[in-house]
């Protein structure tokens, strides 16, 4: 079977998200320190984000959504962006694939954003404290491309 324009778009749209997924890693995301003083005292990096994921998952005592949701949501952001250029070809075929692939990313979406938009805005004490930096940018937009590339797929009809 030959790939349609459609589906090299959404593969060129994976790939994309996954360029940015792995870019986060290197870039700074958040500072934080008392703003007052004028001086930052610790950047995070995207790198450090799985220093602190793997444990709290592999941590069974506290079962809580509200400490362990983000920490899904990024697990399961990484797993499904890097998956998903080898996909291109089963999203097309099964409708049941790409309805869930298209639930976690749109999952991913909401983890992401709601956590950051709860810091910043439901909870502006956050503000005093953490500043964002250039990754953050590229932690919002890697689940939005992600998604537009899911939603590229069309289905295919097999004679």
């Amino acid at each position: 079977m030959k790939d349609r324009l459609s589906d090299r778009v959404a593969r060129g749209l994976f790939i994309a998200a996954a360029v940015l997924m792995l870019v986060i890693n290197a870039l700074p995301l958040i500072e934080s320190g008392y703003l007052s003083s004028g001086q930052m005292l610790e950047v995070m990096h995207g790198w450090e984000i799985w220093l602190s994921v793997i444990p709290s998952l592999i941590d069974f005592h506290n079962m809580s959504f509200q400490s362990k949701g983000p920490d899904f949501a990024w697990v399961l952001g990484a797993a499904v962006v890097l998956g998903s250029p080898f996909l291109v070809r089963q999203l097309s075929v099964s409708r049941v694939l790409w309805w869930s692939l298209l639930v976690a990313s749109a999952l991913v979406i909401l983890g992401l954003t709601g956590v950051l938009g709860w810091m910043f805005v439901v909870d502006p004490s956050y503000g005093e404290f953490f500043r964002f930096r250039i990754g953050i940018v590229f932690v919002l937009t890697y689940p939005l491309v992600h998604f537009a590339g899911v939603l590229c797929v069309r289905k295919r009809i097999l004679k």
